[in-house]
């Protein structure tokens, strides 16, 4: 039990550098794992500098990652919202992109990904330095976003000023 580790990207230069099954990894890539718990403690040995010998205490973690990726493939509705028309409005879309799309193009970083609930724009929420889904809003006036954090299912319109 516990299954294994698997690569979900590889990141050359902070961007993705191809299908993660398709893409031989290269000195200085960065690799986006998944896996349960389990299988990271297994594996935990293989990313300790001397085989095993004890490293120094990381840093702390950056305020921003890349540890949140949406599936394209998968729609994303939103059911029984109340609150204001556009929220009632919204319909089922497919995220644009796996991750925030003009950070993946720049090669910059976020924190929470939002989801346009009217084209499937996917971008980076306003605690991030670029507010791409906010940027977004400004230059569409699609009024519904929805959060993308694993275990939220909020969604916000800006119009309304209103959180369903």
């Amino acid at each position: 039990s516990g299954g294994a580790l698997r690569v979900r990207e590889v990141l050359r230069g902070g961007r993705p550098a191809g299908p993660p099954d398709e893409t031989e990894a290269r000195p200085g890539d960065e690799l986006v794992l998944e896996g349960s718990a389990e299988a990271f403690a297994r594996a935990a040995h293989l990313f300790r500098a001397d085989g095993g010998a004890a490293m120094p205490e990381p840093a702390p973690p950056p305020v921003t990652s890349r540890a949140e990726f949406v599936d394209p493939e998968s729609p994303v509705a939103l059911a029984g919202r109340n609150g204001c028309a556009h929220l009632a409005e919204a319909r089922t879309v497919f995220p644009g992109t796996r991750g925030c799309e003009e950070c993946l193009r720049d090669g910059t970083e976020w924190v929470h990904l939002r989801l346009c609930m009217t084209c499937g724009h996917v971008g980076c929420c306003d605690t991030s330095p670029q507010k791409h889904a906010t940027a977004h809003f400004h230059a569409t006036r699609h009024p519904v976003i929805r959060s993308l954090q694993p275990g939220e299912e909020w969604a916000w319109c800006y119009e309304d000023e209103v959180l369903s």
